[in-house]
């Protein structure tokens, strides 16, 4: 990988956890002001306005970082490709907010002025406009002007939010937050295109590509946001409150490796139109192995302090967010898989049809396993039941098409496998460690030190007699780098 694919990764990757993080930085102070209860509450009325917003992007943020990427290095023609998608995408979001206005004004039966706040998230997708700079691999500019607005968004929350305003300001202060981030990328849009009145006949050569690509991402949003709609529905608002906090827990790894997968997937595509299948094979077989070694690190990690974790983090009440956790943290390799196969091998070649096939068969087991589980274990049935439907899509995904690819080298895995082992181990030595007598915090970070030291150790033994490990040579290479530095400085 090189230095600019490297440094993509990782402000991607940063950008991904700012969009999660700041739940989560909140999230001892909001779960106490707001209790399990409110948290339910605006997680069930989040989850109606995703619907609309995912209309509202149909498969935009996926196509139009595909197509940026592999339209030719001609300012014109990537200004006309950019108001051309962005036509349509203005056009879906203008009836997706008359939709949700509608739905609010007539469907919306309980927390109505929460419900109407959500609403600003749908507005925001009308301005969303982070495809194009990672179209263009410039990642730089969402993550440095996101930083400011989500320490913005956090002191807010901190200072406005409590048990009197309650989950109406924390709902205001999250939709704003979230509006604000799309509108600070427009003025830096200018240096990059030119003005090119939209013509339909262009906009409609998007339509097609567009929908083929929102037929996954909305069955995604079966087992992705219709678990929340369900146990709002199936069960209590209490229940809801445990599994948001734990699935809120879950996604900032999910978000690193969304936002892997997007600069990944503009790297390939960029390759696949100069036929460069030896160099994508390359480094798709590097990308699986710092996939699995994040993946582990943290899904075994989060599992092995979990216990710990759940009464520190979000205090009284949260108590079942442990069993949760540990449903979830399987959920998370398998879903790293599934990211890395779609973000860098499904949607780069073109083959929405077959990745589409697979989400649909996931969300209908979800869509099962949910309406069975959900009435008699409430967020325990949702967790098992997501984690039916991302075994059932990672396992097509593989088993029917990925493994038969040339560009999948069969060797991969065996690269990866140790890496397992390690995380078995990095639990055992935490568990061990949580048998000290320090008070819960001093314990917890104990623990989480232990763990960390204990994975990084192993994996550089690995790396040191591995010399055929992808992350190896990029280690030693980045080794080599800090040492030219130095030399130079000195």
């Amino acid at each position: 990988m090189n230095k600019k694919l490297g440094a993509n990764a990782v402000y991607q990757t940063i950008y991904q956890i700012l969009i999660t993080i700041t739940p989560l930085i909140t999230a001892p102070f909001i779960s106490r002001m707001l209790g399990a209860e409110g948290l339910g509450i605006y997680s069930f009325t989040l989850s109606i306005a995703s619907y609309f917003m995912l209309f509202a992007m149909l498969g935009v943020t996926n196509y139009g970082c595909r197509t940026v990427a592999a339209s030719p290095d001609n300012k014109e023609q990537r200004s006309k490709t950019f108001w051309n998608i962005f036509a349509l995408q203005l056009f879906c979001s203008v009836l997706a907010v008359a939709g949700y206005i509608f739905y609010v004004a007539f469907a919306a039966k309980d927390n109505l002025m929460v419900a109407l706040v959500q609403g600003i998230w749908v507005l925001s997708c009308a301005l969303d406009i982070n495809w194009f700079f990672f179209g263009i691999e410039n990642f730089k500019v969402t993550v440095t002007r996101n930083i400011i607005i989500k320490i913005i968004t956090v002191v807010a929350i901190l200072v406005f939010v409590n048990k009197q305003t309650g989950v109406l300001m924390y709902t205001a202060i999250m939709a704003v937050g979230n509006f604000m981030s799309q509108v600070v990328l427009w003025p830096f849009l200018k240096k990059e295109i030119g003005w090119y009145p939209p013509e339909w006949k262009e906009v409609k050569r998007h339509i097609k590509p567009n929908l083929i690509l929102f037929v996954p991402v909305i069955a995604s949003s079966v087992y992705h946001v219709m678990d929340k709609t369900m146990l709002g529905a199936l069960s209590t608002y209490q229940e809801l409150g445990c599994y948001y906090n734990s699935d809120k827990v879950i996604n900032i790894p999910i978000g690193i490796f969304n936002g892997l997968g997007t600069v990944f997937m503009a790297r390939i595509s960029s390759m696949a139109v100069k036929d460069s299948e030896s160099h994508i094979s390359r480094l798709l077989s590097k990308s699986l192995e710092l996939y699995i070694f994040i993946g582990c690190a943290l899904a075994f990690g989060i599992g092995s302090v979990s216990k710990e974790f759940i009464p520190v983090f979000f205090g009284a009440g949260y108590e079942r967010c442990i069993t949760l956790m540990w449903v979830f943290c399987p959920i998370l390799i398998v879903k790293t898989y599934s990211i890395y196969m779609g973000t860098e091998y499904f949607l780069p070649a073109r083959m929405e049809e077959k990745y589409t096939v697979a989400i649909i068969c996931g969300a209908a087991v979800n869509f099962v396993s949910n309406s069975l589980l959900i009435p008699r274990q409430g967020a325990f049935g949702a967790a098992l039941g997501t984690l039916a439907a991302e075994l059932s899509v990672t396992c097509i995904l593989h088993f029917g098409y990925f493994r038969k690819s040339s560009w999948h080298d069969k060797k991969s895995w065996i690269k990866c496998t140790p890496y397992f082992v390690f995380g078995v181990i990095m639990y055992f030595a935490v568990r061990v460690a949580s048998h000290t007598h320090l008070n819960r915090l001093a314990g917890l970070l104990f623990e989480i030190v232990v763990g960390a030291v204990c994975y990084l150790l192993l994996s550089a033994v690995y790396w040191r007699i591995n010399p055929e490990s992808g992350l190896s040579s990029i280690v030693k290479q980045s080794l080599r780098d800090i040492r030219k530095k130095l030399k130079a400085n000195s």
